[in-house]
């Protein structure tokens, strides 16, 4: 499909795009077809204009309720064929000192958490005692 009036190619999918100045006057990536948009009171999704205006609209509804055409931003569609993977980031020494800490403080709670079992065990196993003798008698 042609689509008249495309600035560039998305570097990372390769679909056409246009840059829309926004009222801020920064530059919005959208995709280069318009889309049918409807009003919308609450939620909806931003929708820009080729003056910059952004819109909080519907991309569906009643043909004849239509407002008009806008772009959606490029970054809503875009399918980034080429991943930039992030670089590995190495933990800092304070990362390390403090995960070392946290291993430590779980270990000391899971040690607890055993000790009190054990000694549970040992009271319940000597009640059970207890109860048996005191029958024998």
């Amino acid at each position: 499909m042609a689509y008249p009036g495309y600035d560039t190619f998305c570097r990372d999918c390769g679909k056409p795009i246009i840059f829309i100045r926004t009222e801020a006057g920064r530059f919005m990536p959208c995709d280069a077809e318009p889309v049918d948009f409807w009003p919308a009171d609450e939620g909806g999704v931003l929708v820009y204009q080729r003056d910059g205006t952004a819109v909080k609209a519907k991309l569906s509804g009643h043909p004849q309720t239509r407002a008009g055409l806008a772009y959606k931003p490029h970054w809503t569609s875009c399918t980034r064929k080429s991943k930039r993977a992030a670089p590995e980031r190495k933990p800092t020494p304070a990362q390390l000192a403090i995960r070392e800490q946290i291993k430590k403080e779980r270990a000391a709670r899971e040690a607890r958490e055993a000790k009190e079992a054990a000694k549970r065990e040992a009271a319940r196993l000597l009640r059970e005692a207890e109860e048996r003798q005191e029958r024998l008698f």
